[in-house]
């Protein structure tokens, strides 16, 4: 698949209208599923993972369309891009917030902690802001990943 755009020909673009048609497809297909009509779903979701090849829950939802038509081989072909596109995200990710200064990620941190704090809490979670200090790099970005996770 080449980029629609007239001054664009890469394989896979990012142009704001690429992003935005991706999302309404994906929308559109879930909503497809959910009525029933499994062949407009799984088009509409196959074509959200031309356009954004990093969308992991579009291809769910194709793979979920496809096994609806009893088209099982290729519902797990996509089931098994889905997971693709999982694992590298999730690297991705991980590396991202590796590469952040460790006094950002104390930050995120906090901020996280206290997004999922009750009212009447102090936002702390199962560890203290003190045995963050003593983690290593790696550790501290997978705590932080995680909380902000809980938090969104």
């Amino acid at each position: 698949p080449v980029c629609s755009h007239p001054v664009c020909s890469h394989p896979v673009c990012s142009h704001p209208v690429s992003s935005r048609l991706a999302s309404l497809l994906a929308r559109r297909g879930a909503a497809l599923l959910h009525l029933g009509r499994y062949g407009a779903a799984a088009s509409d979701c196959e074509r959200t993972a031309v356009l954004d090849a990093s969308l992991v829950a579009p291809r769910v939802t194709a793979a979920a369309a496809l096994m609806q038509l009893g088209l099982m081989a290729r519902a797990a072909d996509i089931a098994a891009e889905a997971e693709a596109a999982a694992r590298g995200a999730a690297a991705r990710r991980a590396e991202e917030m590796a590469a952040l200064p460790v006094a950002e990620l104390m930050k995120r941190l906090r901020r996280a902690r206290l997004g999922l704090a009750k009212p009447g809490s102090r936002g702390r979670s199962d560890c203290g802001e003190g045995d963050a200090r003593t983690l290593d790099k790696r550790e501290l970005a997978v705590m932080v990943e995680a909380a902000e996770r809980r938090a969104a």
